[in-house]
Parts: C-alpha cells; structure tokens; sequence
C-alpha cells in the first residue's frame, strides 16, 4: 500500500506545480490588467486547491500510516532531528506543506470576499504565490521525478 500512496503523492505534486504555473500567470493578469473576474479563473483557483487538498490528504496517510521514515523518526525523534533526511519528512515537509494549505485557504477565502475583480485576482496572486513558493521549497525534489510501481 504504501508504495502505491506514494506514487500518487508523487504524480499528484507535479499536477500542483502544473496548476500553479497557470493559476498565477493569470491571477497577476487579472490583477495589474484588471480584467474581469471570469468563470475560468474561480475554477483554476479551485481546481488548485482541491489539488492541495488531495496532497494533504495522501500526506497524511503517509505521515500517520504508512512511511517507515516517519514511523523511524517517532521512535527516536531526537535521533531523528540530527539526521537531515528523517527531519525533512518528519518535521520540514509536512510543516512547510501545511502552512502552504493554509495559504491556498486564505486566498480561495479572501478573494471571495473582495469587493471588486481586481481585488479578487489580488488576493490569488498573493497568496497562492506564497503558497507555491513554499510547495517549491518544501518538495522532496530528490525523489524520482515518476514513481516506480
């Protein structure tokens, strides 16, 4: 089970760098070009994070099932935190890519409250340009670049 959980987690990473590499471009269009707030770009944003969230979801899976990494690093967490490896899958990957949520969140939220188009694409290219840094930052990139079932 696990390799084919991580599998996914690993295809679905490059679907939310690919969504991200079209939600932002268009989100900073929309913002400095102050276009009309259209049906496409609410469903990119959504579709964005919905990737995310399916993300979080197999990583949590993973963290609280399924990696042996994880599992090792509980048993000596200190140990662990020495250990540059164990640390990123126990603490730095799963706290960078939380955090990236929250910001995916935020901006979905806080643009549906803008009063204005401008203010809704201001809101995505802000935050979600957080959020993709943050993704760039905390991705694994030393994992394969497709899984091998």
């Amino acid at each position: 089970m696990y390799p084919l959980v991580l599998g996914i987690h690993n295809i679905l990473r490059w679907i939310v760098l690919v969504l991200g590499v079209i939600v932002l471009p268009q989100a900073y269009r929309g913002w400095l070009g102050k276009a009309p707030w259209t049906e496409s770009a609410r469903k990119i944003q959504v579709f964005f994070a919905a990737s995310v969230d399916a993300q979080l979801l197999l990583g949590l899976l993973l963290y609280f099932g399924l990696s042996y990494i994880v599992r090792g690093a509980f048993l000596d967490f200190g140990a662990a935190m020495s250990n540059a490896g164990a640390r990123f899958f126990a603490l730095e990957h799963p706290a960078s890519m939380l955090l990236a949520l929250v910001f995916v969140h935020v901006g979905a939220a806080r643009s549906k409250k803008a009063p204005d188009d401008a203010g809704k694409y201001r809101q995505v290219a802000i935050w979600f340009t957080l959020a993709f840094l943050i993704v760039l930052l905390g991705m694994p990139w030393s994992r394969p670049f497709l899984p091998h079932f």
